[in-house]
């Protein structure tokens, strides 16, 4: 591939706007946690509700049916995150909130299109338990893991997109999304997985139970695979964006899915 051709591949992604959008956001993002529970509580609930509200257009609900689902959502998430936060078996809490995850991801893929009730429900878990698994995350290990988390995965998203653009040759998933391909994929893991790794030792992140590098490789390939499920249940509803809110990255929950199931991995670390 020439300068010329890999130039137009860079431009035809709105690289600029997507800068923009990036420059104006991550400092805010890497800020708040240094600033105590409350404004984390805050920043993330609101970015969970537009995540929900961008689920409710996704899967086409209407009127009545969408504000009872984000009213339901709401009250679900108070009293979830109150149970988890404020009570003395919140540990026991959290264990069934992270075995029933896999099991709403399956309901959710399974029944995607489905209106039921405990359908819905997998819905709002989808978002739902990530953000609270987040703030749990930061209440117990602070702001460094909010810094590796966020850090790690924006790594991964950078490093896919430039390593698919200018070396991106097959196709990973073609009938979900035309533009991943394997040596995006192989190369957004590997090298966010170097980059979690220099983290932890730059920061001096206390020593996790687990052999770090093969736990990256999880971190890393689990946010794949969440970036993968949005991709998939945008193409069951036939939509391109889950939303407009940041220009050149679409909505929210397109900004923020592989964050969800990199959660979902890192969370391991507090129940073991």
């Amino acid at each position: 591939m020439n300068f010329n051709q890999l130039r137009d591949k860079f431009s035809s992604f709105d690289l600029s706007s997507r800068l923009i959008v990036a420059f104006a956001c991550i400092p805010l993002l890497l800020l708040v946690p240094y600033l105590g529970f409350m404004p984390m509580v805050i920043l993330w609930t609101l970015i969970w509700f537009h995540m929900l509200s961008e689920l409710s257009s996704m899967i086409s609900l209407k009127d009545q049916t969408r504000d009872a689902f984000l009213f339901g959502g709401l009250v679900y998430y108070v009293v979830l995150s109150s149970l988890l936060f404020y009570t003395t078996w919140s540990v026991s809490l959290a264990l069934v909130c992270w075995i029933m995850y896999p099991l709403s991801i399956w309901l959710l893929i399974s029944f995607s299109k489905s209106k039921n009730f405990f359908v819905l429900w997998s819905y709002i878990n989808y978002v739902t338990l990530p953000v609270l698994f987040l703030l749990l995350i930061y209440q117990s290990q602070g702001p460094l893991a909010m810094m590796i988390i966020l850090i790690t995965i924006w790594a991964l998203d950078t490093l896919s997109y430039f390593t698919g653009v200018s070396m991106g040759r097959h196709p990973i998933a073609p009938r979900l999304s035309a533009k991943k391909t394997i040596e995006g994929t192989i190369g957004g893991i590997i090298g966010a997985s170097f980059v979690f790794i220099g983290l932890l030792q730059l920061l001096n992140f206390p020593s996790i139970a687990v052999q770090p590098f093969l736990f990256a490789l999880l971190l890393t390939f689990s946010a794949f695979t969440g970036d993968l499920l949005e991709s998939f249940l945008k193409r069951q509803f036939k939509i391109k964006d889950s939303g407009v809110v940041l220009k050149g990255h679409g909505g929210m929950l397109d900004r923020f899915d592989s964050l969800l199931f990199f959660v979902f991995s890192w969370f391991i670390l507090l129940l073991s």
